[in-house]
């Protein structure tokens, strides 16, 4: 009875009609043979089928018309679940058409598709995005997506981190999702209709072993669970690390939990080294490194694959019961086919369903960068570190940025940032575009030195006020100079020279010493003034020679006391000395007063002469 059963279910199964394929503006139904769609988890999907449009002979101008009416038309191919009710759909554009002929006459032709996610595949982008949430990035490339054959976009990721900053650079919008996915352990796919990004769907289909399941089978395989990474956050100078040497267990198979602790047992070396997480930026970005890094293991140590006699969506969950156990699954490859009417079943590959992330998870991909010249936008670092902001010549802004320094530490260094405008060239920490810094700046055709000579003499600091400081190698000299004319000169021959338009402040806190091989000259427009707290000594070892144009006044509070070894001789036109007492004498000879007219003597009380 079950035989007779078994084949009245195989006859009536091949009446139904398992699969529908409609074609853009064609009205008609379309009869088809072997239909395969190809979906796999984070890539575009694929379809091919042969179209038999009728008996018709075709001429070639009428196939030429055929292909171009329909290349580029959107595919609805339809997989019906009548046991659930619930249908599988397929979008898709066609991609290539090709005649099959039979000596002359049209057979149909062999039709090929691609899923609409190539749309975002058209062109290479690069682009910037500073603290937003990776469901905001996602969200701008959802809204640059013309509706049509591509719905839309379902976003829902896991992550609800806000991202200090991340850089698309020279990926598709399609590569670029793909790449977030993976760094971040978010589900991505096509299902048919949207392409999603984050959690999955939570509806499921049913199988069962022996009844539309078959060929049912699991692979296992080792995998080292040892996680151990470093890395380095620059704003506060420190390393960081992550390190797990423990298996996840976040399954609940069976199966996976026994695979998970033989690779432990196999790979048992205690590892007291680190691999170096370059594009960690801080303690929290490096543990969810190791996390995702670990569940990314889980989900690769088991596979389950099989045939569906019902069809499986892509990304979606479904059951399995055979012997009596039952578990849940993520399709996470699946193969569609069908011969023709009345015919369909699919291959898929699964994994558990109560893993944490996708297999292809990688949190330590990034794309690589060459590189390159930017101009600086901003320059005032709030955090006083020396960096700059620049704009790449690609359109977009980085983030704060470091530069490399000759010598930099605490308190010290050589610190010279580059000027607003100012063209730079950028390097990339690992070639990671999220982790730029400044190698240098570069002159260009509109922006050069002026300093240039054919034997590369000068050496030159100029600042952007124009204070600079030029070494001549072919003189030998130093010059420097500001915007106020303020000069300092040493020549190369032996000889300084400092010149300053207005003043000139010498100050020592202690002693100052000017010494002379030869001669010290001293001029002065107007005034000069000597001061000295206590004492002054003026020594002259030969002749000491005082000019005054017109008075000459020296005013003593104490003694004045002349000592000359040789002759004193004073000639004045008229002279006047007063004081209170005074004594003229001489220790030896004579003392002789001449006048050519009258020597006058006067006292207030008496006078003696002898």
């Amino acid at each position: 009875m079950s035989t007779v059963n078994s084949l009245i279910k195989k006859v009536t199964d091949a009446m139904v009609d398992k699969v529908s394929i409609q074609i853009g503006s064609f009205s008609q139904p379309v009869v088809y043979y072997n239909l395969v769609i190809n979906q796999q988890l984070l890539g575009h999907h694929s379809f091919s089928f042969t179209w038999r449009i009728g008996d018709v002979v075709m001429d070639f101008k009428s196939q030429a018309d055929f292909i171009k009416k329909y290349m580029g038309a959107k595919v609805v191919i339809t997989l019906k679940d009548a046991a659930r009710g619930e249908n599988v759909y397929f979008k898709g554009i066609i991609s290539e058409m090709e005649v099959l002929d039979n000596d002359g006459a049209s057979k149909g032709f062999q039709i090929v598709g691609k899923s609409p996610t190539i749309l975002l595949d058209e062109i290479k982008q690069s682009q910037t995005h500073f603290s937003s949430m990776l469901n905001e990035i996602v969200h701008k490339i959802d809204e640059s997506i013309v509706k049509g054959v591509l719905t839309g976009m379902d976003i829902n990721p896991k992550c609800q981190t806000v991202l200090p900053y991340i850089v698309q650079y020279n990926e598709t919008d399609f590569q670029f999702l793909k790449r977030l996915a993976v760094q971040y352990g978010e589900w991505m796919f096509y299902d048919g209709d949207y392409l999603r990004f984050g959690e999955l769907k939570t509806s499921k289909a049913a199988l069962e072993n022996g009844v539309n399941l078959h060929h049912f089978k699991v692979t296992s395989r080792l995998q080292s669970q040892k996680v151990s990474y470093k890395g380095y956050d620059y704003n506060i100078a420190s390393e960081i690390s992550s390190q797990n040497l423990e298996p996840q267990n976040n399954t609940q198979s069976y199966i996976s939990q026994n695979a998970q602790q033989a690779s432990s047992s196999v790979f048992d070396r205690s590892n007291i080294n680190h691999s170096f997480a370059s594009n960690a930026n801080d303690s929290q970005d490096i543990k969810r490194i190791q996390e995702l890094n670990q569940q990314a293991i889980e989900a690769n140590v088991l596979t389950y694959s099989g045939l569906s006699k019902i069809p499986l969506q892509i990304g979606g969950m479904f059951s399995v019961s055979k012997d009596g156990i039952s578990g849940d699954f993520i399709a996470t490859g699946v193969q569609h086919y069908s011969k023709g009417f009345g015919h369909y079943e699919c291959q898929f590959e699964s994994i558990p369903r109560d893993v944490k992330v996708p297999p292809y998870t990688n949190p330590l991909v990034y794309p690589k960068a060459e590189t390159q010249g930017a101009v600086v936008t901003d320059n005032n670092d709030p955090q006083g570190m020396g960096r700059v902001r620049v704009q790449f010549f690609w359109g977009h802004e980085s983030d704060w940025t470091r530069l490399v320094t000759p010598h930099a530490g605490s308190g010290k260094g050589f610190y010279f940032i580059p000027e607003i405008g100012e063209e730079v060239f950028v390097s990339f920490e690992g070639g990671n575009p999220e982790k730029p810094f400044i190698i240098g700046t570069q002159y260009n055709g509109q922006e050069i030195s002026g300093y240039n000579t054919a034997g590369n003499d000068q050496k030159v600091i100029h600042t952007r006020s124009g204070t600079k400081m030029i070494f001549n190698d072919a003189q030998g000299s130093i010059f420097i100079e500001d915007p106020s004319g303020n000069t300092w000169l040493m020549d190369g021959q032996g000889n300084i020279s400092v010149n300053a338009p207005n003043d000139i402040s010498i100050t020592a806190g202690k002693n100052m010493r000017i010494d002379a091989g030869q001669n010290i000259s001293i001029s002065a427009g107007n005034d000069i003034t000597e001061t000295a707290g206590s004492n002054k000594n003026l020594i002259a070892g030969a002749f000491h020679n005082v000019s005054v144009g017109k008075n000459y006044l020296i005013n003593v509070m104490g003694s004045l006391l002349e000592i000359v070894k040789g002759n004193r001789e004073s000639e004045t036109s008229e002279r006047t000395e007063i004081a209170k007492s005074a004594q003229l004498s001489t220790t030896e000879k004579s003392i002789v007063v001449n006048a050519s007219q009258k020597v006058v003597k006067k006292s207030g009380e008496k006078s003696n002469s002898y």
